[in-house]
């Protein structure tokens, strides 16, 4: 899913932010597929994981240079998940600015 797009500088280059929510209903293997086709795909592209229990070894392993990882299991409310949400966009409006 396709969540933002910015330019950056004057050549063009699209980055492109993309959030990966895991599901109960699939494994976290599918997430990990499909985090490495996009990475494969999109190299400079902003990966933004939101799981329940991350295997935080397994991602580091995977080399994947995902921005961040949010445990939702962690997660006092919704307006913490969305303050954190808020706070890695900006991080990202900053980088392209």
């Amino acid at each position: 899913m396709q969540v933002s797009e910015e330019k950056l500088g004057t050549n063009s280059q699209i980055i492109n932010t993309y959030f990966i929510i895991n599901d109960s209903h699939f494994t976290k293997s599918r997430d990990l597929k499909l985090m490495t086709h996009i990475r494969e795909k999109e190299k400079l592209a902003k990966l933004i994981y939101l799981t329940v229990h991350p295997n935080y070894q397994l991602l580091y392993r995977s080399h994947l240079s995902l921005l961040a990882v949010i445990d939702l299991e962690n997660t006092q409310s919704w307006q913490d998940l969305a303050h954190l949400i808020s706070d890695f966009l900006l991080d990202i409006k900053k980088e392209l600015d």
